[in-house]
């Protein structure tokens, strides 16, 4: 079973104290992979370099330094970017609801009791089967659409389990 470890306690308390209620257990608390970063930017990173490569078949010589230095800055910077979302990402399932936080400058929270939760959908993509993630999506009933997604997430089937043993205990 998936169960809070002293990881996730340690992000836990960087979180404002006022997101979780003291009547409430929390059944999990995870962050995305460390995946998370190269999958956030790679399409991002491919075009990149496909431009550099084109520039610099194009460029004369004496500038495809420069060309090679701002792909390199730019992709660090994206690099540094993905870094800072993984870093704001928050999962968490508590015995009442389910909470996403996510956000560099705007922050996002998303909240629902586990009663309003319509739905539960696992997805593996190729890339996430070989490297062990997950994705998580969320339908809450009154809505036709996505609710939530926990995105990139390591040992997917384990956590997904352990969502759906809460959502019967909740029903029940």
């Amino acid at each position: 079973m998936v169960t809070p470890n002293s990881e996730n306690v340690n992000f836990l308390s960087s979180l404002p104290p006022e997101l979780l209620r003291d009547d409430e257990t929390v059944v999990l608390a995870l962050k995305p992979s460390l995946w998370f970063i190269p999958l956030a930017c790679s399409w991002w990173l491919i075009s990149a370099v496909s431009a550099a490569c084109v520039f610099m078949l194009y460029i004369p010589w004496i500038y495809s330094g420069y060309t090679a230095a701002a792909c390199l800055t730019s992709a660090l910077l994206r690099i540094s970017f993905a870094a800072c979302q993984w870093a704001g990402r928050y999962y968490i399932l508590t015995d009442q609801r389910i909470i996403r936080v996510r956000g560099v400058l705007n922050i996002d929270i998303f909240q629902c009791g586990l009663d309003k939760i319509q739905n539960t959908y696992l997805t593996l993509s190729f890339i996430q089967r070989i490297i062990g993630l997950g994705t998580i999506i969320f339908t809450t009933a009154g809505t036709a659409g996505i609710e939530a997604i926990w995105l990139h997430c390591s040992y997917p089937l384990k956590i997904h389990e352990v969502l759906q043993d809460t959502l019967k205990t909740n029903r029940a």
